[in-house]
Parts: C-alpha cells; sequence; structure tokens
C-alpha cells in the first residue's frame, strides 16, 4: 500500500516540524522553483499553497493533526466475540469538488463459530397456488418439494399449509409433523382450480404461523405462485409489514414467467427476504430444499443497519450479495437485512452519493447495526462501527479490492438491466436496445455467454418489433442477481 498523501508530505517536512522550519521549507520551494525558471504544473502549485495554508497557521494545524489522528485511530473491522463486521470502501477518501461523488461500501457481517450450539426449531407456513395454471408438472413438483421438505422435518419443527386460489383453505392445521405420511397425504390431494389471490393465501398462513409462540422459533412464510395477484398487492404489502415486526420472514417463490417479479420484490422486502425464480419445474425440489436448509442454520435474526452520516451524504442503493442476491429497500434510515446464517457471511453493497464538496473537511460516517441472537437467551444485539470519510486536494490513487470492485461492476450490470427493461415499458425504444445491447457485450466479455444470448435476443426483438419478453426480462434479472450472489461467495 502506498503511503497516505498528507500536507507534510507535500511539503516534506516531519510531523513534528516547528512553525518556522515549515515556513522555511515553503520558503526555500518557492525560490528554488522561482531560480530554476521552470513553473509547478497547476495542480501541484495549488496542493503546496494549500499545505502550506493549513500548516503555516498554528490553529488550522492543531485541527489538521486531530484529523490525522482519527484518520490513523479509525477501525472498519470490529468483532466481540459473537460478531465480525467489516466496512470496506470503494474509495479512500473524497475529492475537494463542485461535481457530485459515488461511494460504494461493502458490509459483511460474519458469526462467530459456535459449534455446540442448537438453532431453535423451524416454524413454517406453506402458501401454495392451487389456481388453473399450476395445473400438471408446475404442481406435481411443488407436491413432491413439500413432501420431502416434510421428511425432513425435525420433531421439534412445526408446519403449516395452505392452498389459494380465489379462496384459502387450510391443508395441514399448525403442528408438528408426527404423522409424515398423513400430511403428505394430504398435499397430494390438492386440485387445481379458479384465480390468483395472494392476499387470501397469506393471510390464512399468517393466522397458522401464529398458533404458537414465536419467539421460540424461526419464522417463515413460504410462497409458491405463478401468476398476478389481483386487486390485492396493497393488502399483501400491508401485511408483509405487520408480520415482519412479529419477526416472521417471508419467501417466494415464482414458478414460470407470469407472475409479478416487482410485487414478490416488494414483499419479501419488509423481513428482509428473498424472492426466487423458478424457470422451469424441476428446479422447484432442490430450491425449496436450499431455502429451508438455510432457515435451520440462523445464528441472528433480524437484522436492522442504520448508516449514519452528514446530510451531503444520501444513499441511492442497497443490495445484498450473500447468503442471496435481493435488492434491500432504505427506509427511515433502515436497512432490514433479515437473517445472518451460521456459515455464510451476511455481505450488503451500499450506494452512496455525496454532494459537492468545495473544501477540506471530515465527514462522520457510522454504522449500527441491531439483530437477535437466539442463542444467547433472544440477546438484543447492538454494535457500531465508525469512520471518518476524507474529503482533501490531495487525494491518493488507490485501487479498490478486487472484491470491491467486482461488486460494482456486477452491480451496475443489474442496475443497467433494469433501465433498459425500463425504458422499454415507457417507450423509449432506441435508449432500451442500446442499452440492451451493451448488457450483452459486457455479459458475454465477462463469460457469460447464456445470459448473454437471452440479451442479444431481446435486443433483437426491441429493434425489430419494439418490445420484450417477459421470460428474457425473468431471465435477465435474476441471472445477473446470481453472478452477483456467486462472485460473493466465491471471493
Amino acid at each position: 500500500m502506498k503511503k497516505q498523501i498528507t500536507h507534510y508530505s507535500i511539503l516534506n517536512v516531519p510531523e513534528k516540524a516547528s512553525q518556522e522550519e515549515i515556513r522555511a521549507v515553503f520558503k526555500r520551494l518557492m525560490e528554488e522553483k522561482k531560480k530554476a525558471g521552470v513553473p509547478f504544473d497547476p495542480l501541484t502549485h495549488k496542493r503546496l499553497l494549500y499545505a502550506y495554508k493549513v500548516l503555516g497557521n498554528r490553529h488550522s494545524r492543531v485541527a489538521y493533526d486531530k484529523q490525522l489522528l482519527q484518520m490513523q485511530m479509525q477501525e472498519t473491522k470490529t468483532s466481540d466475540g459473537l460478531l465480525t463486521i467489516e466496512i470496506t470502501f470503494s474509495r479512500n477518501a473524497l475529492t475537494v469538488t463542485d461535481s457530485p461523488q459515488l461511494l460504494y461500501a461493502l458490509l459483511e457481517i460474519t458469526a462467530v463459530d459456535r459449534n455446540e450450539e442448537v438453532d431453535p426449531p423451524l416454524n413454517i407456513s406453506i402458501i401454495v397456488d392451487r389456481s388453473t395454471s399450476m395445473h400438471g408438472a408446475r404442481m406435481e413438483r411443488v407436491k413432491t418439494a413439500i413432501s420431502n421438505l416434510i421428511n425432513n422435518l425435525a420433531p421439534d419443527d412445526v408446519i403449516s399449509i395452505i392452498s389459494f386460489s380465489d379462496r384459502a383453505q387450510v391443508v395441514q392445521p399448525s403442528g408438528r409433523a408426527f404423522n409424515k405420511t398423513g400430511i403428505i397425504a394430504k398435499v397430494r390431494s390438492i386440485q387445481t382450480s379458479g384465480g390468483t389471490e395472494i392476499y387470501q393465501g397469506l393471510s390464512t398462513g399468517v393466522q397458522q404461523i401464529k398458533q404458537v409462540d414465536l419467539s421460540k422459533y424461526n419464522n417463515q412464510l413460504i410462497l409458491l405462485t405463478d401468476g398476478h395477484t389481483y386487486g390485492d398487492a396493497e393488502h399483501c404489502q400491508q401485511l408483509a409489514r405487520r408480520v415482519a415486526r412479529d419477526k416472521v420472514g417471508i419467501t417466494a417463490f415464482g414458478i414460470g414467467s407470469e407472475w409479478n417479479d416487482q410485487f414478490l420484490d416488494e414483499l419479501v422486502a419488509p423481513s428482509g427476504g428473498r424472492s426466487i425464480y423458478i424457470n422451469h419445474p424441476n428446479e422447484i425440489i432442490s430450491s425449496l430444499q436450499q431455502n429451508v436448509e438455510g432457515l435451520g442454520n440462523i445464528f441472528a435474526r433480524d437484522i436492522i443497519v442504520q448508516p449514519q452520516f452528514a446530510d451531503s451524504i444520501v444513499v441511492r442503493n442497497v443490495f445484498k450479495l450473500t447468503p442471496f442476491a435481493q435488492p434491500v429497500p432504505y427506509h427511515n434510515k433502515e436497512i432490514t437485512l433479515g437473517h445472518l446464517e451460521t456459515r455464510v457471511p451476511l455481505t450488503t453493497l451500499i450506494e452512496f452519493e455525496v454532494s459537492p464538496q468545495p473544501k477540506e473537511v471530515q465527514l462522520p460516517f457510522s454504522i449500527a447495526l441491531k439483530a437477535e441472537i437466539p442463542h444467547e437467551n433472544k440477546k438484543k444485539y447492538s454494535q457500531t462501527v465508525q469512520y471518518m470519510l476524507r474529503v482533501s486536494i490531495d487525494v491518493e490513487e488507490t485501487q479498490p479490492s478486487t472484491k470491491m470492485l467486482k461488486a460494482v461492476r456486477l452491480f451496475n450490470l443489474y442496475q443497467m438491466n433494469e433501465k433498459a427493461w425500463s425504458e422499454a415499458e415507457s417507450g423509449q425504444f432506441d435508449m432500451a436496445t442500446l442499452r440492451m445491447q451493451n448488457i450483452s457485450t459486457r455479459l458475454l466479455e465477462a463469460g457469460e455467454e447464456m445470459l448473454a444470448q437471452q440479451a442479444q435476443a431481446e435486443t433483437q426483438r426491441l429493434s425489430d418489433m419494439e418490445t420484450v419478453s417477459i421470460d428474457g426480462r425473468k431471465e435477465l434479472k435474476y441471472g445477473t442477481r446470481a453472478l452477483m450472489q456467486q462472485f460473493a461467495k466465491e471471493g
């Protein structure tokens, strides 16, 4: 790592230099350049003048020395025996400028290894769309996936199963799976018919999941649907916000391509949950199994992050990378991240915009984290990491970490894809076509040939017919998410 550039290094004086020594060195530098007849380049001259302006005045020098000390002492990684929290920034300092600047932060939360602990039992409510469109392979694979889940339940786990179309039916009331064969038979008896009203199933699932003391379980609503809900989206969102306050998470599986991806993202957001795209019915079994396995390895839950920073900084985007890739809303100055698994870090990328900075300054920045740790008798956990963002004329040009570069590059690719679809929906077909072509090129450069081919197909469709395919939208949206998740696990 390069040595940090300071006003002392610019003037080439030690930090313990007297005021007289600083003045003498500055005067000598100016005179030597004048005698040589070769002026300083504008940037070097500006740096020298500013460094002397700060260090040549005793009062401003004292303030600057305090800032230097803070920079040298601050930590971006902390651990207290329960959780390790680490923040990595894309830049070591911001520039004095009259233009806005982007800043990225990678927040990684890791559980301390505690092999001797026993996880709380599961309390799961499975909510199955039984509308007519689920007939055939989709419903058969859903039934198999739920049957496998039932067979793998531990003795203390609790399960309820709801099926819904325009009405909801309790297939299996909340309780332990003492008679697994009987429960599986009930699941196998589900028949498809009717339309899709998700609120009917969701509200009934909430009633069932609340039949036990929620504080003693890891609680999860699991929705499996293949269609749009009709007229009740807002009721679903309100219910999702309420159950999140009761420590109940939501995972939503979208099967096929007809369902509303924006709606499912908004549905899972209040609890820090996940929306999952199932392209082919055969994927349902493994996806549901992997999801439930993760629920059985929860170290901390209901994690909320509260960034605190100067008024000149705003949050633009938040994206969770691991244990799964999912956009996360920034609401009421809080970021809800959901659960932390024992073996998998919880990694989040935060994009900030910093307003123009006309002068050198230190911007205070901190991350306050709150969570509940079941292994510590429901301990209400809190920890804060503090940092000072330096704004300077002299910013050392350092390369961000490889992990940061990859995260930002893939996040921008995902954002480009979302922007292209937005442009297409608003009739800006020329812009959408150009952007989609750029996405195809970038995916090909990244070695993602199948996604690149999908993007190229959408480019051609936009160019020829000024339209896009719903299949392509989900393939690219969830495909670019998967790239982010895969990279983060590899890193």
